[in-house]
């Protein structure tokens, strides 16, 4: 065994071409192939092969030998790979080892899906006459490569290697074969989530599909466009998950989901709080929104409220604030500003945008705030009456930076009202 073995790898070392081998392409399946071969009968029967292996735009993933070990009548074919068998002392096979010659010898390569060739290296221990001898025309082995590898090309590998040879060893003529595999073609499934759809290339599983597609998504009325997600994000194959309009590359098999979110809605309007313009500038405005119809909610905490939003003021009172987490619907709306009382604008409907004209006037004197003008606050203006004190505390209704009767007229006017 040892001594037949040595006679083989002998056979690899490079020999002049004298015959014709043909290598054939068995069969094929995506970027997988099965290359075998052909020897005519009255030329040089092939002992052994050593063959380069390139993949043209992609990886050569795995060569898989059709036989492993020693040809036999009963299972013919080259199984024996000189480059990786492994034989004790004894002369026994530990280790077929694999028909891939390794990286570290002259001009290897390596099947491991990172290489763009490799060398293999098969060989029979029989010749002409031998009952064992592999038949005249068979498989030899199968490579896989990456998706998207065009085509592989075999040739025989005469540099390092002997090249294909026969029995005598006599180096036998091999013309390359190219496999050509077909454009490899994917299946994109998109879908999207409340508040549109995905219109390019619609909505569902698309097949088919290779290179750069356009995906287009749209909201509905009220609702605007958020991100993509999805596998094909996940793995990096979307140009801008951000764009509604953007590009995937199809590679492999991907999910592509259109994700929406519903377009906050905006309130806006005048409060009027009888002050002296533009006193009212800069004024914090509370606001309280509760479904239509709602419990009315305490003051200041706003437990049962859906939300809970300030501004400021601007001239003549107005003010604009855009909802963060309450959507479209109807609301009671609860509006407060430091000393004056609450006041609810009823069943207002809130649309995607701006919702205007949510006005109110409010009442003067809540001193303490409590929602209520009370003897409490009357108590707070007695002892701060005819003092200066900061702007719009301790009294200072008027806004004047003093507590004066002018204050006191306006609390006792409002004198007992309670807020909504």
């Amino acid at each position: 065994m040892k001594k037949m073995l040595f006679v083989l790898m002998v056979l690899l070392i490079a020999m002049p071409a004298m015959a014709a081998v043909t290598l054939t392409e068995v069969s094929k399946t995506g970027t997988q192939a099965t290359v075998g071969y052909a020897w005519a009968s009255g030329v040089g029967f092939p002992r052994a092969f050593a063959l380069t292996l390139v993949a043209n735009g992609g990886f050569i993933t795995s060569v898989t030998a059709t036989k492993t070990g020693v040809s036999t009548s009963a299972s013919k074919g080259y199984g024996i790979f000189p480059g990786t068998i492994v034989i004790n002392t004894s002369g026994v096979v530990t280790s077929d080892g694999t028909p891939v010659e390794p990286n570290a010898l002259p001009g290897g390569g390596a099947a491991n899906g990172a290489s763009h060739h490799c060398i293999v290296a098969l060989g029979s221990l029989y010749g002409p006459g031998d009952a064992n001898k592999p038949a005249s025309s068979g498989s030899l082995f199968t490579v896989v490569c990456s998706a998207g590898t065009t085509s592989v090309t075999v040739s025989e590998e005469d540099t390092y290697r002997g090249g294909v040879v026969d029995v005598n060893a006599v180096g036998l003529t091999v013309a390359p074969i190219t496999i050509t595999f077909p454009p490899s073609t994917f299946t994109l499934t998109t879908s999207a989530g409340t508040g549109g759809s995905v219109t390019v290339p619609g909505m569902g599983a698309f097949s088919g599909l290779t290179g750069s597609n356009t995906i287009t998504a749209v909201a509905s009325g009220g609702y605007h466009f958020v991100n993509w997600t999805g596998t094909g994000v996940t793995a990096g194959k979307v140009t801008s998950p951000a764009s509604a309009s953007t590009a995937i590359l199809m590679d492999a098999d991907y999910t592509a989901i259109a994700n929406f979110a519903v377009i906050p809605p905006t309130l806006s309007g005048t409060v009027t709080l009888g002050l002296t313009s533009p006193r009212e500038v800069g004024k914090t405005l509370s606001i309280q929104l509760v479904t239509a119809g709602g419990a009315k909610p305490p003051w200041p905490a706003g437990a049962g409220t859906v939300e809970n939003l300030t501004t400021t003021l601007t001239a003549g009172g107005a003010y604009s604030v855009t909802c963060a987490t309450a959507g479209p619907g109807t609301y009671d709306v609860y509006l407060k500003v430091s000393h004056w009382n609450r006041k609810k604008v009823a069943s207002v409907v809130l649309v995607a945008g701006t919702k205007s004209g949510i006005d109110a006037t409010l009442v003067n004197g809540d001193v303490n705030g409590s929602n209520a003008i009370t003897s409490g606050d009357l108590g707070i203006l007695k002892t701060n009456y005819l003092l200066s004190v900061p702007v719009g505390t301790l009294g200072d209704l008027n806004e004047s930076g003093s507590v004066t009767s002018a204050d006191l007229g306006i609390l006792k006017t409002n004198y007992l009202l309670a807020g909504d």
